[in-house]
């Protein structure tokens, strides 16, 4: 059985999978530019260590799923974290 590339079902499986099994550079590649997976997008930045972008994506994902998602507030956390450990 072939899965369609449009596949929202397969295309989110696919995602959580790479996110899982730590495919970040996988992830970023099947998340650039679909706003459906900011979050997934900034998580995948921050977890490459491109921590200035994910700082940019960050603000995207607040505007998408909102300042006060927890997901959102961890992962701002733990870039506020980083960055006063590295100062």
């Amino acid at each position: 059985m072939k899965i369609e590339p449009e596949d929202k079902d397969a295309l989110q499986t696919k995602v959580f999978l790479l996110l899982q099994t730590e495919q970040y550079s996988a992830a970023l590649s099947l998340t650039d530019g679909n706003e459906t997976y900011v979050f997934e997008k900034t998580y995948s930045l921050y977890r490459t260590n491109q921590e200035v972008e994910a700082r940019e994506a960050l603000e995207a994902t607040k505007r998408n799923m909102g300042d006060d998602d927890r997901g959102v507030l961890h992962l701002e956390a733990q870039l506020v974290r980083d960055r006063h450990s590295i100062l």
